[in-house]
């Protein structure tokens, strides 16, 4: 005879009705992405500019359900964050975006930060995805190599300068470059893109030989200093 519970005098009877269950042993799966404007992910290593904003996304695969307490949890150089995420849910997968991490709170720290999310299932199955940061707080540097300063290289006609332009951890987003009248820019000037290779050369009209034209440059970088 089965073990039977009863709540009247009625006479006893074997218990065949079965009991099932489901043992769940698979961990979720976890994808994280990270942003520094909440529209634009990328789901690789990544250099932010210090002015910057973090936006992580995590994207969790997970057939049976996620736990009612902390689903996913974020962490920012291995210190979890408080930081409740928004969740979307379709199919199996749920999406979790978290609020924006103020990045200049980590301006002191030169090496890669790491970022990650640890979701966790209803059963109590944890899974966890990283992903590094490198925080650039340096502006690129621009240098013309010719014609140098030297008298000696002094023009008075079309010139072709050369010169280079660098930036450690980040690359470059824009290059730029102006000839102003009398040396002076003002807002009417038009600056003329140079393209973003390393090495860079312009044709240079120097005019009379006492010709005050100048020619200033201009670069950003990925990170946004220039």
């Amino acid at each position: 005879k089965r073990p039977y519970l009863t709540d009247s005098s009625n006479e006893k009877t074997d218990n065949q009705t079965g009991v099932s269950f489901f043992f769940d042993t698979s961990a979720p799966t976890v994808k994280i992405s990270l942003s520094e404007d909440g529209i634009n992910y990328s789901t690789t290593n990544t250099i932010f500019g210090g002015s910057k904003n973090l936006y992580v996304r995590a994207e969790v695969e997970e057939a049976v359900g996620m736990s009612t307490k902390d689903p996913a949890v974020l962490s920012v150089g291995g210190v979890k964050q408080e930081n409740t995420p928004s969740v979307t849910k379709n199919d199996n997968i749920y999406t979790y975006t978290f609020a924006p991490i103020v990045l200049s709170d980590y301006s002191d720290n030169n090496d890669p930060i790491s970022v990650s999310v640890t979701a966790e299932d209803s059963a109590g199955n944890t899974n966890k995805d990283i992903l590094n940061i490198t925080i650039d707080k340096d502006a690129p540097t621009v240098k013309i190599i010719s014609p140098t300063t030297a008298l000696s290289d002094a023009v008075s006609s079309s010139v072709s300068i050369k010169g280079i332009v660098q930036d450690d951890k980040s690359s470059i987003a824009k290059l730029e470059y102006v000839i102003p009248k009398n040396g002076v820019e003002d807002a009417s000037q038009e600056w003329k893109a140079m393209g973003t290779a390393a090495s860079w050369d312009i044709t240079f009209a120097s005019g009379a030989p006492d010709s005050s034209d100048s020619l200033i440059y201009y670069a950003v970088a990925e990170n946004g200093y220039s």
